[in-house]
């Protein structure tokens, strides 16, 4: 980055020169110049790397974030994103063509596709209020179908595999009278939970094998 033409074209002319001395070829076509303020950039000129044009472009995609020379330099990464959300809700309503059950795989495939891609970076970025409003939306909708799903079970008298399987094992290892609590701020503390599922099934495999080592608890 530089603050006018002169010096981006300095930085170019060193890059030059070690690309020459190294001998290395850039692509000028994989990069481009992207003027984020025309304030005090000094008179237009091209610029180029070991003779090749640098093309000026309004945006580009930089480590998957596209920068934009608009007031808000996260525009077109925000479209990006927006449109990502309801894809994933999309891809979340659709039939599954395999074998699985897809009321099963919703919550897993929210988790593991659409959470990574619309918040990559998202330490290093400000979002604005409008994009945070539009994803928390997508996040409510995502989150009422697995709850629709157990109504649905609710009144149908259908479960699933997992969920059967699940009863099963609170049964076995007494875990029913173990409830999710939420901590001060309404989230759920999942460590605590799970510690609490691990000691009583602990407990059950001690009380049902004295003196030996479950294989369960054993990793």
């Amino acid at each position: 980055m530089a603050r006018n033409h002169n010096d981006m074209a300095k930085l170019l002319e060193v890059t030059t020169e070690y690309g020459n001395r190294n001998k290395l070829l850039f692509n000028p076509e994989k990069s481009a110049v992207v003027i984020y303020s025309p304030h005090e950039v000094g008179r237009k000129k091209t610029l180029t790397i070991q003779g090749q044009t640098i093309p000026v472009a309004k945006n580009y995609k930089y480590l998957g974030i596209t920068l934009s020379d608009s007031r808000n330099y996260l525009n077109a990464q925000e479209e990006a994103w927006a449109k990502g959300a309801n894809s994933a809700l999309h891809a979340m309503h659709a039939t599954s063509l395999w074998g699985f059950n897809r009321f099963e795989i919703t919550r897993v495939q929210w988790k593991a596709t659409a959470v990574p891609k619309l918040t990559y970076a998202n330490s290093v970025l400000v979002r604005s209020a409008n994009l945070r409003d539009t994803l928390d939306r997508a996040q409510r909708k995502a989150g009422k179908l697995p709850k629709a799903i157990l109504k649905i079970m609710e009144l149908t008298l259908k479960k699933t595999r997992a969920y059967q399987e699940t009863e099963r094992l609170r049964a076995k290892y007494k875990c029913s009278v173990i409830s999710l609590q939420l901590d001060v701020e309404g989230r759920p503390p999942s460590n605590i939970f799970n510690k609490k599922i691990k000691e009583r099934i602990r407990e059950t495999q001690e009380a049902t094998y004295p003196g030996s080592v479950s294989p369960l608890l054993s990793f």
